[in-house]
């Protein structure tokens, strides 16, 4: 697992996603936009994909969405995506 810092979606995304939902857009957002910098042939599948779980972390299956982005994180990509 990739140290917690900005990009890594807990505790800090999936925190805001549930206490602060106004800023939660801006966060995904910000954690979007690294992921498809840090994956060169990332497609809009995969795009929609992380988005996907990314608004889910704010409703009744964060649980799972926290564990799909967890793993985005931690796969072939988690060292860029954990660099920020």
């Amino acid at each position: 697992m990739c140290p917690r810092r900005s990009a890594d979606p807990e505790p800090a995304t999936a925190l805001i996603a549930q206490k602060q939902p106004e800023r939660f857009s801006r966060v995904a957002a910000r954690w979007l936009l690294k992921y498809l910098e840090a994956v060169d042939d990332a497609t809009i599948n995969d795009a929609s994909f992380v988005a996907a779980n990314l608004q889910a972390l704010g409703g009744r299956h964060r649980a799972n969405a926290l564990t799909a982005l967890r793993e985005i994180a931690e796969a072939g990509i988690g060292e860029s995506l954990c660099e920020a």
